[in-house]
């Protein structure tokens, strides 16, 4: 108790509040909690919020991890019941006393619904009923206290495991920006990759003398050389090259045989090359006509007063079969540009170069780098098919000679070019103009293009110049010119991986191989260094790079303008990933784990039943545009991983197990004797993948051949297995896992199954 004298010592404001509990406050009736709390935080961000044992959080620490709770409980309770949060929506919270049980409180307050808090202590029939009794839709619960709620696998309420969602809330969007904005119904129509290439030069004609031949194969194994060069970049259809000697040969087999290509050598010798080109031009007038020249001074004389009119493209030879390479793809890409870029949104590089002896030396360098390029774009595929076919997608390379060639070809694939490489000084209107290329770059700034543009010349310009044009420039005589030319192409065409810099020194900060590794980086980088990149089009220029051909048009049509502040910036950009990434696993059937993908084929081997029947109706759901057709309701099939058929049979094997299953003995003796064996490395790698990805309830059932059987259906007979799959221990649920899958196993040779 207080003395007497300590008593009187209190104002009397302090006498009330210790000696009457007078602790009356006037309480703003007109606002919520979530708005007080919300005043609070911008009032006093730093200040400590919540404190639990040994931990604590800041108003704006526990705001930001509340608002991305929300978002999850959003988009959860949205495709759990197919229709938004609302003001009369109860989500239940059954959480040990933590810092999770209030972020918890405020993540459904600011979702929108309205909170019921569960006591942890009640046994399992008085919480079902609170649970049921209160119509709760949905309850948050943690891996400490999931396995109370095991009950709810019978009825509708979802229960929500914060701590399995914990990775994915951290990549959660912070800031919510323009709903008009909003992708998360919108349609990520991506091109058919089937579609590109469709033109394609199949068989060569290469006319010159045996001694040529014998030159330009060096050993005699040109098909194989292509070969080589063709599978060196994972590419197909490499063409196949046949030799004529002569004209009269020549002539014989463009009777006998279809070709895409006559490939002539200049020389003084038994084949004259231009009289052959405007021979088989006159009677073939479709087919391209290459000359190939060894550079020297006598062979530039000679084109420059022959007549190249029957002549598609001269190339100087120096040797080296990627040239040929360079050749075939500058003609498959000029074939095919008009559809692929034009029609289908593919990307295309502009090359403005009227010299023989440069554009030879500068094509194989381009199209190296494209081609590994393209070996990243597989990275993004969900399947093998999808992998090989996004290399269609690849950037296609225009050649200009003329500054009326390198116009039109600029109007016509302006809005899908990565970029322009141009010489300074070439033809104009039939004469050499020292300026066309200053004139060309200032004609596409005219047009508020900001396409990155290199200008090459073998004269030193003003640096002023360059600056104020906003262009590169490369000295041709250069020692280094042709690695320059390679590093600028991966550093200014979204090449390889994005490297995020910081915009004041241009070092490097992180960077990001895939689209997976680009969505972790943006919730990640600072802000200084991404307000940079979005505001130079980089990301927009790299998703181009990679395909990713509707994400870079969604980012390209927005502007910092649109958006209050970097951070709205940042969650436009991780949620438009995010839903691209749902758009594109639905439909297809994976073949590696992957977040996003909603039905995956683990192995080789058949699917079975049940299996095929969930892959055509996911396929006719996306292919006939079904998820979103109907207001407040999302159809959609259950996210499904399936072993094939070749584990099984590898199990079984592997473990000699097939003797012993079919022959008479007890059940018991069966399922022990599964349950004992050992699964090969692969399946167990398979099994660690599935644990790692997916931390939800798991249904382990069968998919069997036989359930296809019209006379027979095995559909139901063999055993189902329910995991809770949310053990802190990951060595555990990888042991429940495995157990389940052999359980499933053992179940097709119990005598229920065998009568």
């Amino acid at each position: 108790m207080c003395s007497n004298k300590f008593i009187k010592k209190l104002t009397n404001g302090e006498y009330n509040k210790i000696v009457y509990n007078d602790t009356y406050a006037p309480y703003p009736k007109d606002k919520t909690i979530r708005q007080l709390f919300e005043e609070q935080k911008e009032r006093t961000p730093d200040s400590v919020a919540l404190v639990f044992e040994d931990q604590q959080l800041t108003y704006l620490e526990l705001d930001e991890k509340a608002n991305q709770l929300a978002h999850t409980i959003r988009r959860e309770y949205k495709e759990h019941w197919g229709k938004e949060v609302s003001g009369d929506t109860l989500i239940g919270i059954y959480i040990e006393r933590s810092l999770e049980m209030t972020i918890g409180i405020f993540g459904i307050l600011k979702s929108g619904a309205a909170y019921v808090l569960f006591d942890s202590t009640d046994p399992e029939e008085r919480l079902n009923f609170k649970i049921n009794d209160c119509g709760c839709r949905m309850v948050l619960t943690s891996s400490k206290t999931i396995n109370d709620l095991l009950f709810l696998a019978e009825s509708d309420t979802l229960p929500l495991n914060i701590d399995g969602y914990r990775d994915e809330i951290a990549k959660a969007p912070k800031h919510k920006y323009n709903d008009l904005y909003s992708t998360d119904k919108y349609d990520f129509n991506e091109i058919s990759y089937q579609e590109l290439m469709r033109e394609r030069i199949i068989n060569v004609l290469l006319v010159c003398s045996n001694y040529d031949a014998f030159m330009l194969e060096e050993d005699g194994r040109i098909n194989e050389k292509i070969f080589l060069e063709y599978t060196s970049y994972n590419l197909r259809y490499p063409p196949r090259f046949t030799h004529a000697s002569s004209s009269k040969k020549a002539f014989k087999l463009l009777k006998e045989t279809k070709f895409d290509l006559v490939i002539t050598m200049l020389n003084v010798g038994e084949v004259d090359a231009f009289k052959t080109a405007k021979k088989v031009k006159t009677k073939y007038p479709d087919i391209p006509i290459v000359v190939l020249a060894h550079f020297s001074r006598e062979v530039s004389i000679k084109l420059a007063n022959e007549d190249l009119s029957s002549i598609d493209y001269v190339f100087c030879w120096l040797g080296n079969t990627s040239l040929l390479l360079a050749i075939i793809k500058l003609l498959e890409d000029k074939m095919n540009a008009y559809s692929d870029v034009v029609q289908k949104g593919a990307q295309a590089i502009l090359l403005v170069e009227d010299s023989v002896r440069y554009y030879s030396s500068y094509l194989p360098i381009i199209y190296k780098a494209i081609f590994v390029q393209s070996i990243k774009l597989m990275t993004e595929g969900l399947n093998e098919h999808q992998k090989t076919m996004r290399m269609r997608a690849r950037p296609k390379i225009l050649l200009a000679k003329t500054f009326e060639d390198a116009v039109r070809l600029y109007k016509k694939y302006k809005n899908n070019l990565l970029g322009v490489i141009s010489d300074v000084s070439y033809p104009s209107r039939g004469k050499i103009d020292k300026e066309a290329g200053i004139k060309l770059t200032r004609l596409i700034r005219g047009d508020k293009m900001q396409m990155p543009i290199l200008l090459q010349s073998s004269d030193s310009w003003d640096n002023d110049l360059i600056k104020k044009l906003n262009v590169s420039f490369i000295n041709k005589y250069s020692k280094t010119l042709l690695v320059e030319l390679k590093n600028y192409i991966k550093e200014n065409y979204g090449f390889g991986d994005f490297v995020f810099r910081n915009p004041d020194t241009g070092e490097e900060i992180d960077r990001a191989d895939n689209l997976h590794s680009m969505q972790i980086k943006i919730s990640e980088i600072d802000k200084k260094s991404l307000m940079f990149h979005v505001s130079n089009n980089h990301l927009s220029r790299w998703f181009k790079a990679r395909a990713l051909f509707s994400i870079a048009k969604l980012f390209a049509h927005k502007s910092t303008e649109d958006f209050n502040n970097i951070e709205e910036i940042r969650s436009y950009l991780m949620d438009t990933i995010t839903n691209y990434r749902k758009t594109h696993g639905r439909g297809i059937i994976a073949s590696h784990i992957d977040e996003y993908a909603i039905f995956t084929r683990l192995g080789d081997g058949q699917l079975g039943g049940k299996a095929r029947g969930l892959a055509f109706i996911d396929s006719f759901i996306n292919k006939h545009k079904l998820m979103f057709k109907w207001d407040n309701m999302i159809v959609t099939i259950p996210r499904t991983i399936v072993l094939t058929t070749y584990l099984f049979t590898e199990f079984m094997e592997d473990n000699n197990l097939y003797k012993f299953a079919l022959s008479d003995v007890e059940d018991e003796q069966i399922i022990e004797r599964f349950n004992n064996a050992i699964p090969s490395v692969g399946m167990k790698n398979y099994i660690e993948k599935i644990c790692k990805s997916i931390k939800l309830p798991l249904a382990v059932r069968s998919s069997s051949l036989l359930e296809d059987s019209h006379y027979q259906p095995f559909a139901g007979v063999y055993s189902t297995f329910m995991l809770p799959n949310n053990h802190t221990d990951v060595t555990v649920r990888h042991s429940q896992l495995e157990q389940a899958i052999k359980s499933v196993y053992a179940s097709v040779f119990l005598k229920e199954s065998k009568a």
